[in-house]
């Protein structure tokens, strides 16, 4: 399956008031509603929409969708994994083809979907190392805002299955996803989480667009979206501080694809984290897999448990 990457998440929220608030300062626009109640939130990039959020009784997780290249990607879906047709009616239209991964969660593949301009952004900014890479001369630093960042796109997920080696097989044999790292514990054969980055053949794309954990329950572990880089992370950190918000961790950096992360909870009990600088890999790059006690570092800035990252 030639997927381009994550299009957008579909969620059911226990205070959708509280959550949209939360979703205005952390940087989501609303993009538009439908008259079944569902609310449609976009970022500053091309994309229509990055989430759907409905209200509901509980919070959790009521679909994936993955962008794909052709209306033939969608024809294959249907003819070898029996995927079902149905139309979009979120903003910019487009078609689909539902399928439903071994956890029974819906995952929509989505084509045509009218792209919008994208916001005009700030000039990046020029960062000074040490040595000799100073390429910021005469010019004094500019800041970014104290306010929502711009969020470029939604860039991963990470995900809580109950049947990791059942999901692990259905990811990559149905959607093609390659393992760029995967841990185990106890021994080899006992794998029990893995990050996935899509097959672009020699285009490099994000260490991981899909992170899973066998964690015992079927839900969303966290949504991702990508910004500028570290020092807007620093800003919208203390941006989100000063509205009240409840962090989760950050900003720290990963270990495992390298990026700068800053995670918040939303009021129905979703993670939201800004990454920025991942590691990027095409389909060459050979997985590194190893136990998970030599991994668990969460933060390479921090000697918190990981254990907090999961609570």
């Amino acid at each position: 399956m030639a997927l381009t990457g994550l299009h957008h998440v579909h969620l059911k929220a226990r205070d959708l008031p509280g959550t949209l608030a939360f979703t205005s300062d952390f940087g989501l626009v609303e993009a538009g509603r439908s008259s079944d109640g569902k609310v449609y939130l976009r970022g500053a990039g091309s994309a229509a929409y990055h989430v759907v959020l409905e209200s509901a009784d509980t919070s959790s997780l009521a679909g994936l969708a993955f962008g794909v290249d052709s209306r033939e990607d969608l024809q294959r879906a249907i003819s070898q994994y029996s995927g079902t047709r149905l139309a979009l009616s979120g903003p910019g239209g487009g078609e689909a083809v539902q399928l439903t991964d071994p956890e029974g969660i819906p995952v929509h593949l989505v084509y045509g979907v009218a792209e919008r301009k994208p916001d005009p952004l700030p000039d990046p900014m020029i960062f000074n190392q040490g040595g000799n890479n100073q390429p910021r001369k005469g010019v004094p630093q500019v800041l970014p805002e104290l306010a929502p960042p711009a969020l470029f796109r939604l860039g991963h997920i990470g995900l809580f299955v109950r049947n990791f080696a059942a999901c692990d097989a259905w990811y990559r044999e149905v959607l093609g996803l390659l393992p760029s790292d995967q841990m185990w514990v106890g021994q080899p054969s006992n794998m029990i989480g893995g990050f996935y980055r899509i097959n672009r053949g020699k285009e490099f794309v994000d260490h991981h667009t899909v992170a899973m954990f066998a964690f015992g329950k079927s839900d969303l572990h966290h949504l991702s979206f990508e910004v500028q880089n570290s020092a807007v992370q620093f800003r919208s950190h203390r941006w989100l501080e000063r509205k009240g918000h409840k962090l989760v961790w950050g900003v720290g950096r990963h270990i495992k694809g390298s990026h700068v992360f800053d995670v918040w909870r939303c009021p129905s009990g979703y993670r939201f984290e800004t990454f920025s600088d991942t590691d990027l890999f095409d389909a060459d790059y050979p997985v590194s897999v190893y136990n998970v006690s030599e991994g668990a570092d969460m933060d390479a800035w921090s000697d918190r448990a990981a254990a907090a990252y999961f609570e």
